[in-house]
């Protein structure tokens, strides 16, 4: 999931988000970001 943000703190969440997914074999997909509101897709894993 490349998500190119130079934010530090929006960076931490997002890569604590997709280590947690990862772990049971999803991800996720930037959608948007703009100045309030970030999106994103979350693809559902294998083992779930």
């Amino acid at each position: 999931m490349p998500i190119n943000t130079d934010d530090p703190g929006v960076r931490t969440v997002l890569d604590n988000m997709e280590t947690i997914v990862a772990s049971e074999g999803g991800s996720l997909d930037l959608v948007s970001l703009n100045e309030n509101q970030l999106t994103v897709k979350y693809n559902k894993g294998t083992n779930e």
